[in-house]
This record gives structure tokens, sequence and C-alpha cells, in this order.
């Protein structure tokens, strides 16, 4: 399980992006801007070599998962890694990390890390089974919906973790909170605010037929709808109200 031989290309393509960004970033005074950038790295997991966490023809990890199989326990709290696809989605992850950490650190060392505001933040989970706390009756595993976010304010000090009720929807509340004066929508004019998210519960959708190309561009494809609020990790805050259902727009 722990070793492997050969390259993916899919995982190569996109990690090789994250180490060159210092190559491609260029530092001028030139005003206020915004840069949004995508990556695929932690979405093609691969083996790679530890504790480096990078791509090698030929990876062994045997002795370092002997010697440290005790990682995966943070604050009493375990995740379960004990198949491929939980080791090979854990490395991506790693050294996407890991990189990004090299290229703050390039902006640091070119004074321009303080007077950013930097919003880490991906479309999904993945549903691996890691959390009992996350593995609803009914077989949802929450897990799949539990997706990153990293924000990195101006002049943010220190490293902290929080498990106030967030969304991906609260990005663009946080990319000008303090920044822009009563912002809005420039596509629908509505105010941007995290609001609507205290003020009932949220829904969200589930369903591994998630192309566009099975959606007619009326309606979405059959799957299960919930409803969660406050904590993700109370069971009770999940509830099913919709299975196999299909949405369409009118609705």
């Amino acid at each position: 399980m722990f070793k492997a031989s050969g390259l993916s290309p899919t995982f190569m393509g996109s990690y090789n992006t994250l180490c060159n960004l210092s190559n491609v970033t260029h530092i001028t005074k030139d005003g206020n801007n915004l840069f949004i950038m995508t990556n695929d790295t932690t979405h093609e997991p691969a083996m790679l070599q530890e504790p480096d966490y990078v791509p090698a023809q030929n990876v062994d990890n045997t002795q370092y998962e002997e010697e440290h199989a005790d990682r995966f326990t943070v604050n009493g709290r375990t995740m379960t890694v004990d198949e491929l696809t939980e080791y090979t989605h854990y490395q991506a992850n790693m050294a996407a990390l890991i990189q990004l950490g090299n290229w703050f650190d390039y902006l640091r060392a070119n004074g321009v890390y303080n007077n950013t505001r930097i919003i880490i933040v991906s479309d999904h989970g993945q549903a691996l089974g890691q959390f009992e706390e996350l593995m609803t009756d009914d077989g949802l595993d929450a897990e799949g919906f539990f997706s990153l976010m990293l924000v990195k304010d101006f002049d943010a000090k220190g490293f902290k973790t929080s498990e106030k009720f967030m969304t991906a929807a609260d990005t663009p509340m946080l990319a000008t909170q303090g920044v822009i004066q009563n912002p809005v929508n420039p596509f629908t004019g509505n105010v941007i605010s995290s609001n609507e998210k205290t003020e009932h519960d949220q829904y969200v959708f589930f369903s591994y037929s998630w192309s566009v190309e099975e959606n007619c561009g009326k309606q979405y494809v059959a799957g299960d709808w919930y409803t969660v609020h406050d904590s993700i990790w109370d069971k009770n805050n999940w509830q099913l109200v919709g299975k196999d259902t299909i949405l369409t727009k009118e609705d």
C-alpha cells in the first residue's frame, strides 16, 4: 500500500504550477488588486514520497508510515487513514499546502504578505468515511460537504481554528469585508452578506451525477436534499428532506 511507481500526469500538471508560483509572480506598487487562481492539485490524488510529500518515480513510504502512524489524531479527534485512497488524498493536500506555504514565504520576503488578504477555499470535500461523527444515521457521509476554508487577513499573526458554521458561499463576503463599503453582486445587484446563512437552515444537495452534461438546463439530476445548521459535527443538525428528488428552476 505504501509503494508506488510512476508519475500521474494530471497531478503533475497542477502541482508544477504551485511549485512555480514565485516564478510567475510579478510584484509592483500599482494600486489595489484582486487575484483569483484555481488549481486542481488536490483534485488528482497521487502517492507521494514522505515526509516531504513530493512526487517521485518510485515511492516507498513503508518506514515513515510505521513510525508516524499516530499523526492522524489531533486534539483528541482521529481521522481514519487506512486505505490507499485515504493516503493519496491526504498526501495531495499536504503537497498543495506545502507549496502554497513556500509561495507565502516568497511574498513575505518581498514585503507583500502582510498587506494581502488571502482566502483558500475548496468547492467540496470528499466522502471517504474518515470521521464517524460525520456519518449520519441514514448513510450520508457529510465529509463530502466538509470543504476547506483558510483565511489570512491583513497583518494577521498566528494561527487558529474556528468551529463557526461557514460555507463556500461566504467567500465573497470575506473578500469584500472592510474593503468595499456596502458591496453588491455586480450581476444581480443583491447585497453581498452572510445574513441568509443564519436566518434559516441551509440546503445542500448530494448526488454522484454531478456533470452539467446530465442537466437539461432547467433541472438538476435526481439526488438527495439535506438541511444543515450550526455545528456540522452534530448528527442531529443534518436532516434528509428530499430523497431522489429532481429540483427544477421553477421550484
